[in-house]
């Protein structure tokens, strides 16, 4: 099928708020847990049993069923029709395409204290992940069908103090497989195989606290279709927390990281239903590197608490999905890109403890955040799908077994875009919570009410692929119970 080119910049959808329900987008989910440990004198061992299975809808239809009626449709930008789920349901586009997922999982954890000479515990965890997710395009029907069976061992060695410096050697071990069953899959079958080396350490110079960190990493991928690419990565970092007077900290981080591109970033090229995209990928993509500075200023006496964070990044072939403005497969066409890029950030954060009083305590806690981005080798010098400044404040109240919440969150409007980008409008997100902890045996038991977005304001996660066809819910209420044993 060719590419149809629409316009270069897409900007904020110009439709009224819709309400309704939205065609395609139901849930079903079952899953659960057991797991099974021993702890003894200076040692343990446990073993965890995972199961999730879910079977839910992608929002705003993909198929070739209606190619012919609507081809003139891709042409033009969103009207008001084709962003309207309400008409979307009123002329059958309901019937999209749905994911059947189902997980498996074995967790395995031991640990020993004092295990040699020189060092004070050793850990080692391991997992077996079985993932498969079929996208049904028609009752019955399966369209295509993807797998992956992996497994991941981590062991951590903590070592005696040595010349005044204390931390961690560990090694990292892991294997990915990947398969897809179906004219439309978006990649390739592969498998990944990845090892790593990395020490934390940590020392007390007076007053000063140095950390330093290393990590040396290899991944290898075989892709069906594909000459094998090999992978070597390293990272260092430096950091430093300095006592400041009157019960101040500065903490100052610097480091330089890599990271080797992933299968799909290489060897995509086809339609990625859970993005709601053609994506390609590039098999020239090389080796991502960062330069990161990190200043954070605390300040903590008593019942107040305050932290300030101010970052920026340096990447060196930086690896992002980029829109194209060309549609195939009736999808927007997204290619894996490389550049050179900056990232500036803030965070701040305050709390204060109002009332703390035996078994009732009220603390009240504000935010701030955010984040800036340039692509060097883009004409618009935007990086696609930044999250918006955002603000909020809360109030947590204790007593005895119950817990209360009241959250207010305010996430501004993001109208400086990447091209063929959609701008998002501001949004409330208004939430309150109150659960009751028991405990039951030797088990812990949560019965919890929780509202979500109450002033039901319209809101698009401007970093979700699905914005412009899948808002986020409107007012929800939710009651739930969980038991830990």
């Amino acid at each position: 099928m060719g590419i149809v080119t629409r316009g270069r910049q897409v900007t904020a959808l110009p439709v009224e708020e819709a309400r309704g329900e939205l065609p395609n987008s139901d849930l079903d989910t079952e899953g659960g847990a057991f797991g099974l440990s021993w702890v003894g004198q200076g040692a343990y061992a446990g073993i965890s049993r995972s199961a999730f299975d879910s079977e839910y809808g992608l929002p705003g239809g993909h198929g070739h069923e209606h190619e012919d009626e609507h081809e003139h449709e891709h042409e033009h930008e969103f009207d008001a029709q084709a962003a309207d789920p309400i008409a979307m349901a009123d002329e059958g586009e309901e019937d999209g395409v749905r994911l059947d997922l189902r997980q498996r999982r074995w967790d395995l954890a031991a640990g020993a204290s004092d295990p040699a000479e020189g060092w004070n515990k050793v850990d080692l965890r391991v997992s077996l992940n079985d993932y498969e997710h079929s996208e049904i395009e028609a009752p019955g029907e399966v369209g295509t069908r993807y797998s992956v069976e992996a497994w991941e061992a981590r062991l951590e060695a903590e070592h005696a103090r040595l010349a005044g410096w204390h931390g961690v050697l560990g090694v990292q071990l892991g294997e990915e497989d990947f398969a897809s069953v179906g004219e439309e899959a978006y990649a390739p079958p592969y498998q990944t195989r990845t090892g790593a080396l990395f020490l934390v350490e940590e020392r007390a110079l007076g007053s000063v606290t140095l950390q330093a960190g290393a990590r040396l990493e290899q991944v290898a991928h075989d892709a069906v279709g594909f000459d094998d690419d090999d992978f070597a990565a390293g990272s260092v970092s430096l950091g430093l927390v300095v006592p400041l007077p009157a019960g101040w900290e500065l903490g100052l981080a610097a480091d330089f990281a890599q990271r080797a591109p992933t299968a799909a970033e290489l060897y995509s090229e086809g339609p990625h239903l859970a993005t709601g995209a053609f994506e390609v990928g590039d098999s020239a993509l090389d080796v991502e590197s960062s330069e990161s500075l990190a200043a954070t200023l605390r300040y903590a006496p008593n019942r107040l608490k305050l932290e300030a964070t101010l970052y920026a990044n340096r990447f060196r072939d930086f690896i992002y999905l980029a829109d194209t403005g060309a549609e195939e497969d009736d999808l927007p066409v997204r290619v894996w890109s490389q550049s050179d890029a900056w990232f500036q950030g803030l965070d701040l954060e305050a709390r204060y403890a109002v009332l703390e009083s035996g078994s009732i305590a009220i603390d009240v806690r504000t935010f701030y955040d955010r984040v800036r981005a340039e692509i060097e080798e883009r004409d618009d010098d935007q990086a696609p799908r930044l999250p918006p400044d955002r603000f909020g404040i809360g109030v947590e109240a204790r007593s005895g077994i119950i817990t209360s919440n009241l959250d207010y969150v305010r996430a501004m409007d993001r109208d400086s875009v990447a091209a063929f980008e959609t701008e998002t409008a501001a949004y409330n997100d208004l939430r309150a919570r109150v659960a009751a902890n028991f405990a039951v045996g030797d088990s812990a038991m949560t019965v919890f009410l929780e509202g979500r977005n109450l002033t039901d304001d319209e809101q698009r996660n401007h970093v979700s692929f699905l914005k412009d066809v899948a808002p986020l819910p409107g007012r929800s209420l939710i009651a739930g119970l969980r038991l830990e044993f």
